[in-house]
């Protein structure tokens, strides 16, 4: 966030610059192109690198054509997943992509499942361990894993809110499901959920929230996805903690009822 420094801080920034300390790196970082004119000079173009992120519309065709080329298809779903999961940068989604191409190999179809199992159920706390804390209304666990998760450099905020998005969508397709009379291996089935483990926590988030409560949490993303993107790196670890607490301990209500 350079492009926030006031005066004060530009101008000691500039005079480190100037005669910087033997051994040390220094990484100004911004999510603009434009900033201090003043302090962009003293930088010089030789230390100045712009990573471009790719437009919304053209994130999921990048993904489509990277497997198509290797001849590899992938459904919609498992593509809307990897945006959710992986930064959305070329460079991280080209080594997520080729994790997935590395596993299951030319002539594959890729499915959400799959992406899950690659990207995330390797490592020991993840989005979703997280999602079954929070689906069993475990407030004081879900807030350690997302600790854990956060100091471990394996997850950053908008990613893990974005998993746990994903995931919510699908529990309230579940209990939609449930709440019609469909069977629970009939539901399981149409929302897309597989496994025994991953049905038996399913069906325990179904009984644990109703469809209004799910509703209310989809209805939270919108507002924290853009508070942790308009929140310095340091501080987005509050924003997705008071994001758990209104799932876990208030089901996707921020405010009390007044009794009137």
């Amino acid at each position: 966030n350079i492009e926030d420094l006031k005066k004060e801080g530009v101008d000691a920034l500039i005079d480190y610059v100037k005669s910087p300390a033997e051994g040390v790196t220094l990484l100004l970082l911004s999510d603009q192109v434009q900033i201090n004119e003043r302090l962009k000079k003293a930088v010089g173009k030789e230390g100045t690198k712009i990573f471009w992120e790719l437009f919304e519309n053209q994130k999921q065709r990048w993904i489509a054509t990277f497997f198509r080329e290797r001849n590899i298809s992938i459904d919609e779903e498992a593509s809307e997943l990897i945006l959710d999961l992986v930064d959305n940068n070329t460079l991280d989604l080209r080594s997520a992509c080729e994790r997935l191409v590395l596993f299951y190999g030319e002539g594959s179809r890729l499915s959400a499942e799959d992406v899950e199992n690659q990207i995330y159920h390797s490592k020991e706390e993840n989005v979703f361990s997280l999602f079954a804390k929070l689906a069993a209304g475990d407030l004081e666990g879900s807030l350690d894993v997302c600790v854990r998760i956060l100091e471990s450099g394996s997850g950053q905020a908008v990613q893990l809110l974005g998993g746990l998005i994903w995931q919510f969508r699908r529990l309230h397709g579940l209990r939609l499901m449930l709440d019609s009379n469909f069977s629970r291996d009939d539901a399981l089935s149409r929302a897309g959920v597989r496994g025994k483990r991953n049905g038996e926590l399913y069906l325990r988030g179904a009984s644990n929230f109703t469809t209004h409560q799910l509703g209310e949490i989809l209805g939270l993303q919108a507002r924290y996805d853009a508070l942790l993107r308009s929140t310095p790196a340091d501080a987005q670890r509050h924003i997705l903690s008071m994001f758990i607490y209104f799932v876990a301990a208030r089901k996707g209500r921020e405010e009390e009822p007044v009794a009137i």
